[in-house]
């Protein structure tokens, strides 16, 4: 009896110890990928302001609940928790239109997102004196800073110069470019748009999205020192991320939401 008591212990220790550690725990994490939300049109990188609430509906109906970057950021520091089916909606590109339709559709249907917003885009829009117009405006400077403190969006950082095909493209190195010249441009230019952000939005982001996805293992590890937590690519896939591993979003795949429509395991969006 005393020997089976022991051996009790024994067991009923290892679980206490073991069996309720989080260190170990394990999510599936969707990442949904927008860019212009408009009546007027329709194509690969702009759906209608109907197709998002339908989507967000969906996903609800699936059972999925919409976190932030931040919630995930304290996941995989091991001091936060998330629930059983996370999805990470992102758009990007910082169009005035996300403000002007997927803020109210997102409040609407209690979700959140993050908005990866490119510097060039929102100071050529108040240097042209074009803001607040759904169809061709990029957020300003004091609209990221209102949406920041709103809370429905986060702010993410898509470069400030980098969303282009040329000289570069997006992130990725010119021909001939070494190591040390190509580090230095991104960081130049990502430094950038992250001091701009910090100072429109009152904190520095801590998401990164890699224009057109094109990323290397030079331009990821530029990123990791400039203190991004949370790094998007435009790979599709599901993503697993594991409470108390902070690499674990450091290279996150999304679906782009395309007009045919999209599947994410049981979530169907069409």
């Amino acid at each position: 009896m005393k020997r089976f008591l022991s051996l009790l212990l024994i067991v009923v220790s290892a679980f206490f110890l073991f069996g309720f550690t989080e260190t170990a725990e394990e999510r599936t994490l969707p990442v949904l990928m927008y860019h212009a939300i408009l009546k007027s049109r329709s194509n690969r990188y702009t759906l209608s302001p109907d197709t998002l609430r339908r989507d967000l509906a969906a996903v609800k109906a699936a059972g999925y609940e919409s976190v932030s970057v931040k919630e995930l950021v304290a996941f995989a520091d091991g001091t936060g928790k998330l629930p059983a089916r996370p999805i990470l909606i992102t758009f990007d590109d910082g169009h005035y239109n996300n403000l002007f339709y997927a803020r109210d559709i997102l409040k609407e249907a209690n979700c959140r997102a993050v908005v990866n917003c490119v510097g060039r885009f929102t100071d050529d829009t108040e240097r042209r004196g074009e803001e607040d117009h759904p169809n061709y405006s990029y957020l300003t400077w004091s609209e990221i800073g209102a949406l920041a403190r709103e809370g429905t969006f986060e702010i993410g950082n898509h470069t400030y110069d980098m969303h282009r095909s040329s000289p570069r493209f997006g992130a990725g190195r010119q021909k001939g470019e070494s190591d040390e010249a190509f580090r230095k441009a991104l960081l130049d230019d990502i430094g950038l748009q992250q001091r701009k952000l910090e100072k429109a939005a009152g904190y520095a982001p801590l998401c990164f999205a890699f224009p057109f996805g094109n990323t290397c293992n030079v331009a990821r590890s530029a990123v990791a020192d400039l203190g991004f937590r949370a790094v998007l690519t435009c790979k599709e896939g599901l993503n697993v991320i594991r409470r108390g591993d902070r690499n674990t979003l450091m290279n996150l795949c999304r679906y782009n939401r395309e007009p045919t429509g999209v599947r994410i395991g049981d979530l169907v969006l069409s």
